[in-house]
């Protein structure tokens, strides 16, 4: 009888070229919208194939309890079972998400030059600048969890010099329209006009490789630990790399306590006090 058998590196490696070539398929489109609408599906797609389904994928802007908007992300990953989705006509232009629940986004890129570069950094900057509520700093959850934290430990969150504490970042491309270290350095470049804590975790070329922040030649995972950068072809593939980087945020990093559906949909409405209109007594 015949052995068989399933290789998921095989897998997932056809899948990562599947990918690739829904990137060049995506190229005879006409109009520029249309191109990075059919490159973001591909994306989306291919992700929300592999992923647990604890993890929901979507395109919007991030939001947080003060009101304030990201720029409009190509992919945005959030907690599927927790996270309340807020969508004008079911427009993807037009869909909030709020950062509490946000696991990562993503910006998706056909040909990265300089000017896609600033772009992408810039976008994943206005997604990490928001501020995730809590009233407790020492109290949190982790990501697809409502289990609260507060075991006391000074441990507190902090979005700033936690990397684990902030909304994961990456670029997505198909490939480098510049040499690998010219690419490097206006990445760099661009990282340095933002607070170091706003920067990318990853750049990923499907044809060229990984650009990571690193300290010596170990990878980090944004540019506040990091004194320099690497670019190096992964030996799995660049698309099983995202993908086990992507589980293993939604897994192990952390968020808040505060569960978005109160303080989205109800607000402080539950501390303020309730006048009562009408008594029926019976």
């Amino acid at each position: 009888m015949n052995k068989k058998t399933f290789n998921t590196q095989e897998f997932l490696k056809e899948l990562g070229n599947d990918l690739i070539h829904d990137f060049e398929k995506a190229s005879r489109a006409t109009t520029p919208g249309i191109k990075g609408g059919v490159r973001e599906f591909g994306v989306k797609q291919k992700l929300e194939s592999v992923l647990p389904k604890m993890i929901g994928i979507g395109s919007g802007c991030i939001i947080d309890t003060s009101g304030s908007a990201s720029n409009q992300t190509d992919i945005v990953l959030y907690e599927k079972n927790i996270c309340p989705i807020f969508s004008i006509n079911d427009d993807p232009q037009a869909t909030y998400f709020p950062c509490e629940s946000v696991i990562a986004v993503g910006e998706v890129k056909s040909d990265l030059g300089t000017k896609e570069i600033r772009d992408a950094v810039n976008k994943i900057a206005s997604v990490k600048r928001l501020k995730r509520f809590t009233e407790d700093p020492l109290s949190f959850r982790r990501l697809n969890s409502t289990t609260v934290d507060n075991s006391g430990l000074d441990w507190r969150f902090d979005q700033q010099n936690n990397y684990y504490d902030q909304i994961f970042g990456f670029i997505i491309c198909k490939k480098f329209t510049l040499k690998p270290e010219t690419t490097m350095k206006h990445f760099l470049e661009a990282c340095q006009k933002n607070p170091p804590y706003l920067s990318p975790n990853a750049l990923i070329s499907l044809d060229d490789g990984l650009i990571l922040f690193a300290n010596g030649q170990l990878s980090t995972e944004n540019m506040s630990d990091s004194n320099n950068i690497i670019s190096y072809k992964h030996p799995q593939g660049e698309f099983q790399y995202l993908l086990h980087k992507l589980i293993t945020v939604a897994s192990n990093w952390r968020t808040t306590d505060a569960v978005p559906t109160e303080n989205y949909i109800i607000g402080d409405a539950h501390k303020k006090p309730i006048t009562v209109s009408n008594i029926l007594e019976f």
